[in-house]
């Protein structure tokens, strides 16, 4: 789950571009934060094994403008 996300656009709109084999892509959006918050699950393991945060850096992202 995204708790807190901060000048980051919470979607991409990638319809046209194609992926790593040449094909395009088959949806619209890349949930950027959800992405992110999978990879972070990851690193945190399950909750027994006591690793309760995840610092992720380095992320690529456009700045959400905001009003």
């Amino acid at each position: 789950m995204a708790r807190e996300l901060y000048g980051i656009e919470s979607a991409n709109n990638v319809s046209g571009e194609q992926d790593l084999y040449s094909k395009m892509k088959s949806r619209e959006i890349d949930a950027i934060v959800y992405e992110v918050c999978d990879i972070a699950t990851l690193v945190m393991r399950q909750k027994s094994q006591e690793t309760p945060t995840a610092l992720v850096k380095g992320v690529d992202y456009d700045r959400h403008k905001h009003n």
